[in-house]
């Protein structure tokens, strides 16, 4: 039975006409007036495959316990003053927007959940009124034979009727009580519903919003300049606003700045083919390969756009605007690969970033080929806290020293853990290290991480990872082969891939 379907009513409008048609039947040998019965039967059964179906929580909400406590284990440690002085309370400003997001998306789906319960409630409870009205009517019936067969005026037909009665009344008041259980399991569902309900909203506008006092009171900028809406401000207004502030080091982002309202636009037009909505939140890395054979782009600031124009990507997905990079390369055949972390691309730092970080240290960033393992594994270790296995990583000193002496950084929190993460890789397609990269990719798969492989020039990757494209469901690529004109309305709208705008829908 669909819920809101009408309810057939049982024959008669009053207890005696009732009585009386089931009377008339019985003494026709039947066993009732109509199949209303059977229709209620039939109408549980669908019902009952229907809430299997459909009365499961959302995915989206099922780890709602877990992250509230988490958010309120923080904030009982701040009030209770444990937290104090501007330490860290566990949690990141744009770890609370992946967790309001991760809410809000679980209250969306919580919204039609809840009415389809409330539909099958009402489709329950009046075929348990017709029911019990139906049974009234045959066991006032059902009394009038027995009464006619003491007295032996009962016919024959009349005699099976009467059986034929009985056998419908037990049969009916089994429906009964499972039509009894199958309201009272539907009123836990939505009794349910309403605990998560007061739950995840009180999480939202409670704990959420006390974290973020606890940042504008604890936390120096960009923490400290919260709007009034309570989110930070975007990335990208943070750029326009260091350029129209940049009194002590004149020029120094003033080309970014003028570029990325115009690239910001191209993303969205982009993002709106897709169909992706405004509120994405992911982190965004890029891996530059420093191979001999993309020297010349380096050399004629192609490699220096592409940058700037992916930079503009993490401006609008990762609230603090920073683009993770790293360069990497091989030393040639037999050797192993190596992958550079450098600093993360900032509105701040944008202009001029590859002059400074691989121009200035060519030599050493240089290799003969590429090589994706290192790089894979070195994302996988920063994000999601993936132990490295092998060798060619490779860090600054003073993150050296720190990952050396055991000060890396904090353990990755859980919720850190559950942001999604996008890696893009330029390259010029060939590389040597086809096995491992393939583990690589293969345990990338087991992450929250898309990669997305941007293949510069007339090149293209190895038929063995080409193939395993078609197979992972989070790893992707598109050939960037008119470098000398950088059409970004193309760049944007090959980068939000079918693949990873469908993969993005389900974060």
């Amino acid at each position: 039975m669909k819920p809101g379907e009408p309810t057939a009513q049982p024959p008669g409008d009053g207890s005696q006409e009732g009585v009386a048609a089931i009377l008339q039947a019985a003494e026709r040998g039947g066993g009732s007036v109509s199949s209303l019965g059977s229709v209620l039967y039939g109408r549980y059964s669908a019902r009952t495959r229907s809430l299997a179906a459909n009365a499961p929580l959302p995915p989206e909400l099922s780890s709602l316990q877990t992250l509230a406590q988490e958010l309120a284990g923080r904030v009982d440690a701040i009030t209770a003053g444990a937290v104090k002085g501007g330490e860290d309370p566990g949690f990141t400003p744009r770890e609370l927007d992946v967790a309001e997001r991760q809410i809000s998306k679980g209250l969306a789906k919580l919204g039609p959940h809840e009415d389809f319960l409330r539909q099958a409630s009402d489709a329950t409870q009046s075929d348990c009124q017709a029911l019990a009205l139906l049974l009234k009517h045959m066991e006032g019936a059902r009394d009038v034979l027995v009464g006619r067969q003491v007295g032996g005026a009962l016919s024959p037909n009349a005699d099976l009727g009467l059986r034929l009665l009985g056998q419908r009344l037990q049969a009916l008041g089994v429906l009964a009580s499972d039509l009894n259980l199958q309201q009272a399991q539907i009123n836990n569902a939505i009794a349910n519903d309403h605990t998560l309900r007061t739950l995840a909203e009180s999480t939202v506008h409670g704990l959420i919003a006390q974290l973020r006092a606890w940042f504008t009171l604890n936390t120096p900028q960009p923490q400290a300049s919260l709007g009034e809406d309570g989110f930070l401000p975007s990335a990208l207004a943070t750029a326009r606003n260091m350029a129209q502030s940049q009194t002590e080091a004149p020029g120094q982002g003033d080309f970014m700045a003028q570029i990325m309202p115009e690239l910001d636009r191209k993303l969205s037009q982009a993002m709106a083919r897709r169909a992706l909505g405004d509120d994405l939140c992911l982190r965004v890395g890029v891996a530059l390969e420093t191979s001999l054979p993309m020297r010349a782009l380096y050399q004629n600031g192609v490699m220096t756009a592409l940058a700037q124009r992916l930079h503009a990507v993490a401006v609008r997905f990762d609230n603090d605007g920073a683009l993770e990079c790293c360069a990497f390369s091989s030393k040639g055949s037999g050797k192993s690969g190596q992958s550079h972390l450098l600093p993360a691309m900032t509105p701040s730092n944008a202009d001029g970033f590859v002059r400074r970080n691989i121009h200035k240290n060519w030599l050493k960033l240089l290799g003969r080929e590429a090589a994706f393992a290192p790089l894979i594994q070195q994302f996988l270790e920063r994000w999601f806290g993936v132990p490295v296995e092998g060798h060619g990583l490779r860090y600054q000193a003073g993150e050296l020293w720190r990952k050396l002496t055991g000060r890396w950084r904090k353990p990755l929190s859980t919720l850190e853990k559950r942001i999604p993460a996008l890696l893009v890789v330029v390259t010029q397609g060939h590389n040597e290290d086809i096995t491992e990269t393939l583990e690589a990719l293969n345990k990338a798969a087991r992450q929250n991480m898309f990669i997305m492989f941007l293949v510069v020039g007339q090149g293209g990757l190895r038929p063995e990872l080409a193939e395993l494209l078609h197979v992972l469901p989070a790893v992707d690529s598109f050939r960037l082969s008119n470098l000398a004109a950088l059409d970004e309305e193309r760049l944007y709208q090959n980068l939000l891939s079918p693949k990873l705008a469908a993969w993005l829908k389900t974060r």
